[in-house]
């Protein structure tokens, strides 16, 4: 998404001012584990969000969402991988995502693989996109309602990570 969405913990003041009395280090790497937990509430949340809105064919958009750390910042990002998922229709007629010793035998017998890569479309699902001269794909706006629905909840998650995490770290350096 083009801006991101970030949380504020400015309402937490004891714990910025618990945070800033750690070592630099130390608070890299609480703040850290707290962001991630707090962008894994929102991963599950979207992945929800995708089942919910029916914005499924292979599964594959669901599947590939994930957290991945900025490199240099305390930053995370969530959504879909940007990876070739391989998929084949089981004998229930559901889609099955397909290992490589799987594409192996799957081609031998003959069988169709569909093949997905849903960091090229997952912002069409989420915004909608024109599909031709007149006409257009509504957005299912499965991310968007995901952080809304669960923002509160990823706030809370990283708070208390940071709470755990400062008592922790301060237990390990007062010994």
């Amino acid at each position: 998404m083009s801006g991101g969405i970030s949380i504020d913990l400015s309402g937490e003041k004891e714990l910025i001012r618990a945070l800033e009395q750690l070592p630099r280090a130390v608070e890299k790497r609480v703040v850290g584990r707290a962001m991630a937990a707090g962008a894994g509430v929102l991963k599950r949340a979207i992945k929800e969000e995708i089942e919910a809105s029916g914005a499924v064919d292979t599964g594959a958009l669901a599947k590939s969402i994930t957290v991945k750390k900025v490199p240099g910042k305390m930053m995370f990002v969530v959504g879909p991988r940007w990876k070739t998922l391989t998929f084949r229709k089981s004998k229930k007629g559901t889609w099955r995502g397909v290992g490589e010793k799987g594409r192996v035998k799957a081609r031998a017998k003959g069988v169709k693989l569909v093949k997905r890569n849903p960091g090229a479309y997952g912002h069409l699902v989420e915004f909608g996109r024109k599909t031709g001269k007149h006409g257009t794909t509504r957005g299912r706006g499965f991310m968007r309602r995901a952080f809304d629905a669960h923002a509160n909840q990823a706030h809370n998650k990283i708070a208390e990570k940071m709470r755990t995490g400062i008592h922790e770290e301060a237990r390990k350096l007062a010994r």
